[in-house]
């Protein structure tokens, strides 16, 4: 149906041409109530509005979905918010991606995640059962973040009898593990650490400072412009440091580094202008550290660190190439070892940059004493040694890294057999440890998606070079490339027959489910959750949200005909016939931006371009057999990080090998006893899990005991409260050593006789209104009141000795501590004499299971742990729940 043609639904529903104005002002407007002054009509139309077009987009989806051969879902939750995203394939190797749905948490216990997919996986199938039956067999694997609730979350719905029983695998995150590489090894190496803390990362650095005040920011942008600099910095206000991710790290330390004495100049003017207050002292902190060897290795670990952000970035989207992956994490081993370990760092970037500007002298005073920092001659060949010594202990621990968490024999790695760009035609020569390599992967592939392999690998290899030519004409994505390959045999029957490509057309459908596979989509969506519905709007419905972002996300990547077309028909459904009533687009959208001459950003193209034509390709493992003969032996946290990276190397190969990704050749002696108790290990571990959680729950919402009026006693404070009507026919007593329920003035400060009887006996202590609600078993006021439930402390085998002073001091407590002990169910045994207690305690193997009652003159003269007064007799035995909080939902 095309726009301002025939409508079917005029007169019954809102037109195309209305939903598609609605459409176009929408995705460019923050908000509905916005748009109330353009003529769309009211808030309420506008909400209906959006909700079809959302419900359309949706069912476009789910059908699609339902269609396709393999589904890979991304998911990851921020502040109690799940968001899932889905990637799936057809059979004509079509792709989609697009929003599966939002759930908000109560927490974020495994459970509560696996019982959250199920909502949203019901949600998005609007209730259908066959449907939802259908869609879960498809899922082929479970992406998310490596925190352990989540991971658990997975592998529950992985189980043959859990949500998605067809999930090959549950993965880690990529990226997030690629920030890994920074994160863990910086921390290890101590003189790394220590300066990296000093002058960036830590809470009185100078990027810190710098950034949270105004003024500092003004002085430190007029510093830089004064500054005499091959690289321009006039916008630069901030060193842009974002702690809550590391890797931010990488803008501030190269800022740093460029414009070194611009920071300096800063913290000169702070410890002068703010001497005595915060940023004056953090100031001169920065001044007494800074020196010529921590400034040198600190541009070193800018080098680093921007090489290890060029491989996070290639990660850091939806869109991104998987079967590249291994290829980018092979070029940044080689180019660490080219800079670091071959001590080539000095001749560019960064490193050369700080050596430059260290020839020339910036002098000041700090407390008092005269300081310079560079000159001639102030950086030493031996100073620049200890720098790279520290950077080759580095580059070992991130191969380290690398290895734990990109194994070789992980199902995404296996990928790299596509890969078909410049780099990887540039670098992987047809040897024979690359072809061994492809026949591993291929093998692992046709294992885990049931395909043959001899026939896979005749047809890898023949419809490969179609791949390579068009990857190199077009320069798009290796799955793109190879599609087109498929697509290009399969036009016409006789090349059809010429070239079978049955196999490698299914392990390509699952390739294509398995691209991008990274929660950096997810991340980023939230992003725009967040400025899409924020905080005041998040009263909305779940449903209303799920529509709105669903329309909000994916209504511009569909076909927009087929998408309003079906909201008509949804807005028929919903809400019938409506009431009469009475974009443009950026010319340079696409197209990349200029760097300017001498900009920030031309200096670190630049700088990345430098190395290119003299690093030398080396896989990761051989770049880190070359960096293990540089770690230090006796360095206690580098050993401890090789240390927890080989267990986790470890870790990972048993858990391939429960779920059957490992080749014979691959499972080393003695794996399958291991991956046995592994497994084991786990279950238990999800046991404890549940019980714990329920143990949690159990104290969070505890419950009074239930009343039962024919043989339970209850004993009064106040007598005139028997004369209620409720109190009628129960059994009330004085005696403290009958009842079940205490009911006084105040719980939580009851009278001394009752907390006695109740923490060594046991029972409820409570208000008058929590025990009428009890007796009058009214669930609707359950929490209303206020209650504490005692357990019995004589259910503890112990012997006591109750002093005669303390018997003299507090009789009544001594009365109840005598008759207790009598009773049948009582475990404590009393002690008649100071000798017998003495007696007792040497024997026995816990000296907390005989216990001495007396007054505090007697134990501060005995000084035994054992010899308590009353208050710290009761404080030791009492254990206390709180089981009617007087609070809503408590």
């Amino acid at each position: 149906m095309a726009f301002g043609g025939y409508d079917e639904f005029a007169g019954w529903a809102p037109s195309a041409e209305e939903f598609q104005k609605f459409a176009g002002l929408r995705l460019t407007h923050s908000s509905l109530r916005k748009l109330g002054t353009k003529g769309m009509g009211g808030r309420w139309k506008l909400g209906r509005l959006q909700n079809c077009l959302g419900m359309s987009v949706q069912r476009l989806d789910c059908s699609f979905l339902l269609a396709s051969e393999a589904v890979v879902l991304h998911q990851d939750v921020r502040r109690l918010v799940l968001m899932v995203r889905f990637r799936a394939c057809s059979h004509t190797l079509e792709v989609r991606t697009g929003l599966l749905g939002i759930y908000h948490l109560e927490d974020s216990t495994s459970t509560s995640l696996v019982s959250a997919c199920e909502q949203i996986l019901w949600g998005f199938v609007e209730e259908d059962a066959d449907k939802y039956e259908k869609l879960r067999q498809k899922v082929i694997l479970l992406n998310m973040d490596a925190a352990a609730d989540e991971q658990l979350a997975g592998r529950l719905m992985k189980m043959s009898e859990g949500l998605y029983p067809n999930a090959k695998a549950v993965t880690r995150d990529r990226c997030h593990a690629a920030r890994r590489i920074l994160q863990r090894p910086f921390k290890a190496v101590p003189e790394i650490w220590q300066t990296f803390s000093d002058l960036v990362w830590g809470s009185t650095s100078m990027p810190n400072t710098i950034q949270s005040s105004d003024v500092l920011r003004k002085v430190f942008n007029q510093h830089i412009c004064a500054t005499e600099s091959t690289v321009q910095g006039a916008r630069i206000k901030s060193l842009s440091l974002r702690k809550q991710r590391f890797d931010s790290h990488q803008k501030a330390t190269g800022r740093l580094c460029l414009w070194m004495h611009a920071t300096v100049m800063t913290a000169i003017y702070a410890a002068t202008f703010r001497k005595n207050d915060r940023d004056g002292e953090r100031a001169l902190q920065f001044l007494r550290g800074v020196s010529e060897e921590k400034m040198v290795l600190l541009a070193m670990l800018a080098d680093f660190s921007d090489e290890a952000t060029s491989a996070i970035r290639v990660m850091d989207s939806e869109d991104s190439d998987t079967a590249s992956h291994v290829m980018e994490l092979d070029v940044f081993c080689s180019r660490v070892k080219h800079l670091f370990i071959d001590q080539n760092a000095s001749h560019s970037g960064y490193t050369k940059f700080v050596i430059d500007q260290l020839q020339k002298r910036i002098a000041f005073t700090v407390d008092g004493q005269p300081k310079a920092l560079g000159g001639p001659s102030r950086v030493t060949p031996h100073m620049i040694a200890r720098c790279f010594q520290s950077m080759k202990t580095l580059v070992a621990l991130c191969t380290e890294v690398i290895a734990a968490e990109y194994p070789t024999f992980e199902l995404l790695s296996s990928l790299h057999i596509f890969d078909v760009s410049e780099v990887a035609r540039k670098n992987r020569h047809e040897s024979a440890d690359n072809i061994s390599s492809v026949h591993t992967a291929a093998d692992r592939l046709c294992k885990i998606f049931d395909a043959s392999l001899e026939d896979f690998l005749s047809q890898y290899w023949d419809i490969k070079p179609i791949a390579c030519h068009h990857n190199s004409s077009m320069s798009c994505s290796s799955f793109q490339s190879w599609k087109f390959a498929l697509d290009k045999i399969s036009a016409r029957k006789s090349t059809r027959l010429q070239h079978p490509s049955e196999d490698l057309r299914w392990i390509l459908i699952h390739f294509g489910a398995l691209d991008g596979a990274t929660t950096s989509g997810v991340e980023q969506h939230f992003s725009r959750m967040t400025r899409i519905i924020p905080e005041e709007r998040l009263l909305l419905s779940e449903e209303n949200q799920n529509l709105e972002l669903k329309f909000m996300f994916d209504f511009g990547n569909r076909s927009r005909s087929e998408c309003i077309a079906l909201a008509q028909k949804v807005w028929l459904e919903w809400y019938g016939a409506p009431r009469d009533f009475s974009q443009t687009i950026r010319l340079d959208t696409g197209k990349k931006r200029v760097m300017k001459e001498g900009s920030e950003n031309l200096f670190i193209a630049k700088r990345r371009r430098c190395a290119d034509e003299t690093v030398q390709y080396l896989t990761c493992e051989q770049v880190r057999t070359a960096a293990s003969v540089h770690v230090p032996d006796d360095c206690e946290k580098v050993n401890k990080e090789l240390h927890f990276q080989s267990n986790k190397q470890y870790k990972n190969q048993i858990q391939s090998y429960l779920w059957g990704h490992l080749t014979a050749a691959e499972v080393p002696e003695g794996l399958v006893d291991v991956a046995e108790q592994f497994s084991a290990a786990q279950d238990k571990q999800h046991i404890d899990r549940v019980k714990d959680a329920s143990k949690k729950q159990a104290l969070m919402a505890p419950v009074p005991p239930r009343f039962h009026r024919a043989n339970q006693w209850i004993f009064l404070e106040d007598a005139e409260w028997s004369q209620k009507r409720e109190f009628q026919g129960c059994k009330l007593t004085d005696d403290l050593l009958l009842p079940l329920f205490y009911v006084v003035s105040d719980p939580s400060k009851p009278p001394q006789s009752v907390l006695w009887a109740a923490t060594v006996r046991g029972g409820c202590v409570l208000d008058l209104e929590c025990m009428l609600n009890i007796i009058a078993d009214r669930p609707y006021n359950r929490n209303k009141g206020t209650a504490y439930l005692y357990d019995a402390a004589y259910s503890i085998k112990r012997q006591i000795f109750v002093c005669p002073r303390f018997a003299t001091s507090k009789p009544e407590v001594s009365q109840i501590l005598s008759l207790c002990m009598q009773q049948a169910s009582s475990k404590w045994k009393s002690i008649e004499s100071w000798e017998d207690f003495a007696e007792k305690t040497a024997r026995t193997k816990s000296k907390w299971q005989v216990l001495a009652l007396t007054v505090p003159p007697v134990v501060a003269a005995l000084g035994l742990d054992n010899a308590m007064s009353s208050k710290d007799f009761i404080n030791f035995v009492r254990k206390v729940h709180c089981c009617s909080r007087n609070a809503c939902g408590l």
